[in-house]
């Protein structure tokens, strides 16, 4: 990922301002006729800001401490998998305007889901804190952004995306998690995911068949960012158009 270094101060300059076509040209990105961007399989919305990508579900039972990652990622425990780099969601959310710091500082988000038709759901109803025993509290999910060692991107090298109680350097999202519930042990509820048929019935380890999902990034909406009843509009749930 050593472009990064080149690429860094044109990003900085389209995200706090009106986005140039050829300046998103140069870092592999369009923008469609409504100024919606597409970066890879990221999508970032004009509306509401938020950031969209493709992925499916991975684990369906059992601990994870990795909400997203690829599949050069910790996918034994991963609840979603997606073939997006996480240079490029890193690349997408400084490009939204959005800044990375530690967890006191960084953008927060909360993290959507929509799949089947169209249903949409907090993903944290799909986790149970089993040392709390309770279901996760729904919380959010600061941009931390990936540290570099010789000019590669770590979170890309790990294939993380998006982690739950590892407040690591290597990856682009992290829970806002208190230093106690970090070292808790997050479980999968099993039965308020998406039903999936076995792919093999006759050979149960072969696992499910491919659940897909939509995860999106929505930012947190403070007062001053509502409207007059004081709610945010949500966002359809769609990505980019296809023709």
């Amino acid at each position: 990922m050593k472009i990064f270094f080149i690429l860094l101060p044109l990003l900085f300059s389209i995200s706090f301002y009106a986005q140039d076509a050829e300046l998103l040209k140069k870092i592999g990105a369009r923008k469609d006729k409504d100024g919606n961007i597409l970066l890879g399989k990221a999508f970032i919305r004009k509306d509401d800001r938020s950031i969209s990508f493709p992925g499916r579900i991975n684990v369906r039972e059992g601990v994870i401490e990795v909400l997203v990652s690829t599949p050069r990622g910790r996918m034994h425990e991963s609840l979603i998998v997606t073939e997006l780099d996480p240079f490029q969601l890193q690349m997408a959310l400084v490009l939204a305007g959005y800044d990375n710091g530690d967890i006191t500082r960084g953008a927060p988000f909360h993290i959507e889901i929509i799949y089947g038709k169209f249903r949409r759901i907090n993903v944290d109803e799909w986790l149970y804190d089993s040392t709390a025993g309770k279901p996760k509290e729904k919380g959010t999910y600061v941009f931390v952004g990936s540290s570099f060692k010789d000019k590669q991107c770590l979170a890309s090298l790990e294939g993380n995306l998006i982690n739950i109680n590892s407040l690591d350097k290597s990856t682009i999202l992290n829970a806002a998690l208190s230093p106690k519930s970090a070292l808790h042990e997050y479980i999968v509820r099993k039965e308020k995911m998406p039903e999936a048929g076995l792919k093999n019935r006759e050979s149960p380890l072969e696992g499910y068949e491919e659940t897909p999902v939509r995860v999106i990034l929505v930012p947190v909406v403070t007062p001053a960012d509502t409207g007059k009843n004081g709610k945010r509009e949500m966002a359809p749930a769609e990505g980019p158009k296809t023709k």
